[in-house]
């Protein structure tokens, strides 16, 4: 119940371990218990289940079938993250998702100078197939080379900014 560092040492060190913690155990603000003997005991069980999990964590999510891949957010482009990471890093995390769609949105808007349309019609017509006119600059993913590549490239990347951009119907409550 003693602590082998002093005060200043533990202090120092606390910076960089709660993020560390925060990033690994997600809930240990509110599920470690704190301790009124000692204020770092709860910093050492936060220490103790992060140890674990970091170390059973494969085997934990192929017991329990979770064996997706874990996604890196610094692979994602950083007009998605840069605007989602705060909401993400404080558990908001549909308004993180839509914070990225509509930077994602309005940096689209940007790239091909268009204020006129938004969201699902931006994306159609940026990836449309279609040549370019005046005002209305398409974006390309690859070279056309009349292959069907090209266009199911292109549609996809249409569909999936439809799919990203669509409003969530609002549920109703039964009468």
């Amino acid at each position: 119940m003693s602590n082998r560092a002093d005060q200043k040492d533990n202090l120092a060190s606390a910076q960089v371990v709660e993020q560390i913690l925060d990033r690994v155990l997600s809930g240990r603000r509110t599920e470690v218990p704190d301790s009124r003997v000692n204020r770092w005991c709860r910093h050492r069980e936060a220490a103790q289940r992060a140890e674990a999990m970091l170390e059973r964590d494969g085997e934990v999510r192929a017991r329990l079938g979770d064996d997706a891949p874990d996604l890196n957010a610094s692979a994602m482009h950083p007009w998605a993250w840069e605007s989602a990471r705060p909401l993400w890093q404080s558990g908001h995390f549909r308004q993180a998702v839509t914070a990225a769609a509509r930077k994602v949105n309005a940096e689209t808007q940007n790239k091909v100078g268009r204020k006129d349309v938004s969201e699902t019609r931006l994306f159609q017509q940026a990836f449309s197939q279609d040549d370019p006119k005046p005002g209305q600059p398409r974006l390309r993913l690859m070279d056309n080379g009349g292959s069907d590549t090209f266009r199911r490239v292109h549609h996809g990347a249409a569909a999936f900014a439809e799919g990203l951009l669509r409003r969530d119907p609002q549920p109703q409550q039964p009468r």
